[in-house]
C-alpha cells in the first residue's frame, strides 16, 4: 500500500472542517479533524501527521498559541493557518 499523506484539520466551524475534509479526501489524502486545540493536542500525541491545517480564531487556545506550543515541542510539522483576518500584522504574526 502507498504511503498516503495524513492531514489534521483543526477548526471550530463544523461546516468548514467538513468541507476541507471532504475536499482533501476526494484528493486521496487521509484526514483527521479536531474542533479545538485540546482535541488537536490529543490527536497529535497519538498519530503522526504530514500537515496541519489550523484555524487561527478558535475559542480557548487559539491557532497562534497552538502553533507556538507545537513548535516549542520541537515538532516541525508544516502548518497552514486559516483565517478570515486580512490585516498585514496578522499575516506577519502567523
Amino acid at each position: 500500500m502507498d504511503n498516503l499523506t495524513h492531514i489534521l484539520v483543526v477548526d471550530d466551524d463544523n461546516r468548514i472542517r467538513n468541507l476541507l475534509k471532504e475536499y482533501l479526501n476526494d484528493n486521496n489524502l487521509i484526514v483527521s479533524t479536531a474542533q479545538n486545540a485540546e482535541e488537536a493536542k490529543i490527536k497529535l500525541h497519538h498519530f503522526n501527521y504530514d500537515l496541519i491545517v489550523l484555524d487561527i480564531m478558535m475559542p480557548g487556545q487559539n491557532g497562534y498559541e497552538l502553533t507556538k506550543e507545537i513548535r516549542n515541542n520541537n515538532n516541525n510539522i508544516p502548518i497552514i493557518l486559516l483565517t478570515a483576518k486580512g490585516e498585514v500584522e496578522n499575516r506577519i504574526k502567523g
